[in-house]
């Protein structure tokens, strides 16, 4: 995902159906730091999951969610199936995926339905994460009104 090559929202018409709560699923500490970090100046509340399996198990506990940030390479589950779960869930919920490898087929897949998902294949800068989550419709209320 290139974020100069296209400043047009995703998801910009369900954008104020979803609540300010993200949930990073992220085996990289650093990462899901760095992302917290960009959501919490958003004006989200985020909770954080190193595991997919620990994550899917917070999913079923979650009484609201507007924004999924997860790696398709996670230790017992791969991202794509957090996805499928968190979205039985919260139809609406935007997705940005981190993934290892440009041939991830199955990410092109969750974009059939209303809510939108980007990808960032790593390794990414900030201005990326950035650019991923204003384009996904999560910039601060303030600026996005």
């Amino acid at each position: 995902y290139d974020p100069s090559q296209s400043n047009e929202p995703l998801g910009a018409d369900t954008a104020h159906l979803r609540p300010r709560r993200a949930f990073i699923v992220q085996d990289d500490p650093g990462l899901a730091t760095l992302v917290r970090r960009v959501l919490e100046r958003g004006g989200y509340d985020v909770e954080i999951s190193n595991s997919g399996v620990e994550a899917c198990k917070r999913l079923r506990a979650l009484k609201v969610l507007g924004l999924l940030v997860v790696n398709q390479e996670l230790a017992g589950i791969e991202g794509t199936r957090v996805v499928e779960l968190a979205r039985i869930r919260f139809p609406n919920v935007g997705v940005v995926a981190t993934c290892a490898r440009a041939a991830d087929n199955e990410w092109a897949a969750m974009n059939l339905d209303d809510a939108p998902c980007l990808v960032l294949y790593k390794p990414f800068a900030l201005e990326e994460i950035v650019g991923a989550l204003a384009r996904i419709g999560t910039e601060p209320r303030s600026r996005a009104a």
